[in-house]
């Protein structure tokens, strides 16, 4: 799942995957706006079948804290 999630995200955000870790934040090391975030995240919960909920959206501010959230929903599910 880590490197699928990873390899969508880099495909949506046309950057290189050399450039994301587990602790890259999405607003402070790859800029991302208010819209291109939900946009992602939509594209995530669409591509991965999850569901965000608004406020844990908030939370998850690093593409670590990100794949954690997907595997916990995953083994929840």
């Amino acid at each position: 799942m880590t490197e699928k999630l990873k390899a969508f995200i880099c495909d949506f955000l046309c950057i290189d995957a050399a450039v994301l870790t587990d602790k890259t934040d999405f607003r402070t090391d790859l800029n991302l706006d208010s819209l291109t975030l939900i946009g992602l995240v939509v594209a995530i919960e669409n591509e991965f079948d999850i569901e965000i909920n608004e406020e844990d959206m908030k939370e998850l501010t690093t593409i670590g804290e990100l794949i954690a959230y997907a595997d916990k929903f995953y083994s929840n599910k």
